[in-house]
């Protein structure tokens, strides 16, 4: 090992290495032109970080709430899947997963780039009652449009969910110490918690449908009960909270959170419309 320290030197930064890592910048020593696997490896632990945290940190997402932004607010990150990392992966799964499960079969609306068809015409016939009341005819005509573009602007809106469930728990748990950066890891995870869940829900229920009729209605009461009690321990645990507080901070959470993001859909719903 001494040998290969005093002649072998990090590619990216020139420090002698003394294993298969460089201690200063970390990279790996692998000749890539040589060794295939290497690369692979290398790619898919980038990629899905294949070392076991990706299976674990899900599992204790979906059933330990809380753990996960327990013990990365204690400084315990280098077990962790790296939040925002997890939150785009699970919002890019899931709403491509919307966008095949609730594709419309009329023609149209679809597709972001096109130009909104009727922008115009509603500004040229706003003094012109009739042809405005044609125009809105039109487009109840075709709900498939409408929900097309909901679809397509639905994933975009939704990102600002995680600053507005932030700003909700750093007021509610301003006194407990913890800066507005921490509730924005906060609300990451249980933002993500709701997209995968959701998702499994939606697989389950489909699976289970195939082999009993009428079972997904079973699978989606199951899901809605542990989407409500969930926050109640999560807070608990993250906030040192007794049962009736986080149950008390749990239906307020839920209230506030549900009317921010209501408006939001309303606004996602009238850019639909009006795009379609």
């Amino acid at each position: 090992m001494n040998e290969r320290s005093e002649q072998v030197k990090c590619r990216n930064c020139d420090q002698i290495l003394t294993g298969d890592y460089c201690s200063s910048c970390g990279q790996r020593d692998i000749d890539f032109e040589r060794n295939w696997k290497g690369l692979v490896e290398e790619y898919a632990s980038s990629l899905f970080n294949f070392d076991g945290k990706v299976p674990r940190g899900i599992y204790e997402l979906l059933f330990k709430p809380g753990l996960a932004s327990k013990r990365f607010l204690q400084g315990k990150r280098a077990s962790q899947i790296p939040p925002m990392r997890l939150y785009l992966f699970a919002n890019l799964i899931y709403f491509v997963w919307v966008a095949y499960a609730y594709q419309p079969t009329d023609d149209g609306g679809a597709n972001p780039s096109r130009d909104p068809p009727g922008l115009q015409s509603v500004e040229e016939s706003a003094t012109n009652n009739q042809e405005l009341h044609s125009l809105l005819a039109k487009k109840f005509d075709n709900p498939e449009s409408i929900v097309a573009n909901f679809y397509v602007w639905l994933p975009r809106v939704s990102l600002f969910g995680v600053p507005l469930l932030a700003m909700v728990t750093w007021l509610m748990f301003r006194k407990r110490g913890f800066v507005y950066l921490e509730h924005i890891i906060v609300s990451i995870h249980f933002l993500t918690f709701y997209l995968l869940w959701s998702l499994l829900a939606d697989w389950a229920g489909l699976l289970l449908g195939f082999v009993w009729a009428g079972s997904d209605s079973n699978v989606e009461d199951v899901v809605s009960l542990w989407l409500l009690v969930y926050p109640i321990f999560a807070l608990r645990r993250i906030f040192s909270l007794g049962w009736g507080k986080a149950i008390g901070f749990t239906i307020l959470l839920e209230i506030i959170f549900s009317l921010l993001m209501g408006a939001l859909l309303i606004a996602v719903g009238s850019i639909a419309y009006w795009l379609s």
